[in-house]
């Protein structure tokens, strides 16, 4: 009954915590428990070979013997069954408080680990674990099921990666279809949204052909029929306003894209009540999850949340998007098309789904050129 009584004290004083608790902000008051003990926690890294890190928190301090018993790392080397030796750091770490401290409980467990990312540990642990050895652990039959799992998987990925092939103009436009059913494209925050968690889906490499892709339609709807018909549509008629209006119509699908570069005409036709024919925005969609994709890829997600958590508390900066201009310097789209560019073949076919009517001179619509826009 004290022992109840006493987690509940705890709970408490965290609970209340939480209630004014704001991550972004250097000032806020440290959490202190009830009791005033200092609260232990691990932090864990982990790979298999020499693959991707993953990490997980324990609510109390561990060593790499504890760490065979647990259910995360022999489930681990149960889905990589290939897997030959499991590489574990171990961060042990102390929530601030006075000693002799406690294991973090419940809601206090998250208090700490909210921070976790940025907290200096007070031991370090590192070694390997054989991989069969934590299979071992595990209960034949379950054990078994995992592993069948895995080759499931690993054959729908590779038959998956036979059917895509890497991005392509095809791929490209399915995304951009997949995006515009899953939200209304008028809605220019929620399409460039979805099109970032959807390229997501895809390697970074794939991301940057996309792109590339997207940058060779643009060049074909440079044409001086489709600036005349935007412009009375009443898009913008300069030149930053007649790209922003490319990329709107790409965004639209390639339905639309297709019948207004062959008759831009129709474009009269359509009804845009409402509808913003400028899509800026949608120019760096591309470059901005590119960006995140490549530094998950190269760093790891792990090292890019830390990386982040200590980017708010040092510089005293809040928000994603400022942050992740600090990776586009790391991780910029234009350099890895300079080094991967589309081959000659691949622009020609993009260029001959299209059949292109002879293009107005310029001076057809020059006097546009001064009207207010």
């Amino acid at each position: 009954m004290e022992k109840k009584e006493n987690t509940e004290a705890h709970l408490k004083a965290a609970q209340q915590y939480m209630k004014v608790f704001d991550p972004f902000l250097e000032e806020n008051p440290p959490y202190v428990p009830e009791d005033g003990a200092a609260l232990y926690f691990s932090r864990v890294y982990f790979r298999i070979d020499d693959g991707p890190t993953g990490f997980c928190y324990y609510p109390e301090h561990k060593t790499l013997e504890d760490l065979k018993k647990e259910k995360n790392m022999q489930y681990t080397c149960a889905h990589e069954f290939e897997g030959r030796k499991l590489g574990i750091t171990i961060h042990n770490c102390v929530y601030p408080g006075k000693e002799p401290g406690r294991n973090v409980q419940e809601d206090e467990y998250a208090l700490a680990t909210m921070g976790a990312l940025g907290e200096t540990p007070k031991e370090i642990l590192k070694g390997e674990l054989p991989c069969e050895e934590l299979r071992r652990e595990m209960e034949p039959e379950q054990r078994k099921a995992i592993e069948e799992e895995g080759k499931k998987i690993r054959r729908e990925l590779c038959s998956s990666a036979v059917e895509k092939q890497g991005m392509n103009a095809d791929l490209f436009w399915n995304i951009i279809s997949e995006v515009n059913q899953s939200v209304d494209p008028k809605d220019q925050k929620a399409v460039l949204e979805a099109t970032i968690r959807k390229l997501m889906e895809f390697s970074a490499e794939d991301i940057c052909r996309w792109h590339q892709i997207k940058g060779e339609y643009m060049d074909l709807a440079d044409r001086n029929d489709l600036w005349e018909a935007c412009a009375k549509a009443g898009a913008h008629c300069t030149d930053d306003g007649f790209m922003d209006f490319r990329a709107w119509l790409i965004s639209q699908g390639k339905e639309l894209y297709m019948q207004v570069l062959e008759a831009p005409e129709t474009l009269e036709a359509l009804e845009l009540t409402g509808v913003d024919l400028n899509f800026e925005s949608y120019g760096y969609v591309a470059a901005d999850a590119y960006t995140q994709k490549k530094a998950i890829e190269v760093e790891g997600l792990p090292a890019i949340l830390k990386g982040y958590w200590e980017w708010i508390m040092e510089k005293g900066q809040i928000g994603e998007k400022r942050y992740l201009q600090t990776l586009e310097r790391k991780y910029d789209i234009y350099i890895a098309m300079e080094e991967h560019p589309l081959d000659t073949k691949e622009k020609e076919a993009i260029r001959a789904q299209i059949k292109l009517k002879e293009d107005i001179g310029s001076n057809s619509f020059q006097g546009m050129m001064n009207m207010p826009c």
